[in-house]
């Protein structure tokens, strides 16, 4: 039912108000029909969605797992789901284009599992039809630990320059 997705690390500079730029690598997939994809704790994720039908205004967008709505936009409102706050967005410019690709912030292991993509389409006799987009299947990885440096490591690190420094003195 899902297929892995190929992933491409996008690096993307960002500026401050002080003129100083950050490198912040985010992990995006590109996918076609239903997709896996593979993160880690802490990172920053897209979950691809792409509308293919032609667009007149901004469209209606809902995220979704099984059991809550995550992330809605409409018009120029959104509504984030409770424990998403402040991690979850599509960003208006890119839904008129069609994008209604999910950024997700800041990984937990929690956010592991699928998420689909709806258009909510209002038509003249006021009913709502929910229309999938897209389903993407998360996988979180723990955050890579760095091993302990033992004391052991450190005077091996150190042995060469204190040879070298014994020799400089005879």
């Amino acid at each position: 039912m899902f297929q892995s997705c190929s992933m491409k690390n996008v690096y993307v500079l960002l500026s401050c108000e002080l003129s100083v730029l950050f490198l912040s690598v985010l992990r995006t997939a590109y996918c076609v029909g239903p997709c896996v994809v593979s993160t880690q704790v802490g990172f920053t994720t897209i979950l691809p969605c792409q509308i293919t039908n032609p667009l007149t205004q901004i469209p209606h967008i809902q995220w979704r797992t099984d059991t809550e709505v995550v992330f809605e936009r409409w018009n120029s409102k959104s509504y984030t789901g409770e424990g998403y706050e402040d991690r979850l967005d599509v960003p208006e410019n890119k839904l008129l284009r069609g994008n209604c690709s999910l950024i997700l912030k800041n990984i937990r292991e929690s956010d592991e599992g699928i998420y689909r993509s709806y258009q909510l389409v209002t038509h003249a006799n006021l009913s709502v039809e929910l229309r999938l987009i897209e389903s993407v299947k998360i996988l979180v990885d723990e955050a890579p630990t760095k091993p302990p440096i033992s004391n052991d490591a450190l005077l091996d690190a150190s042995y060469p320059l204190l040879m070298f420094l014994l020799l400089l003195m005879c």
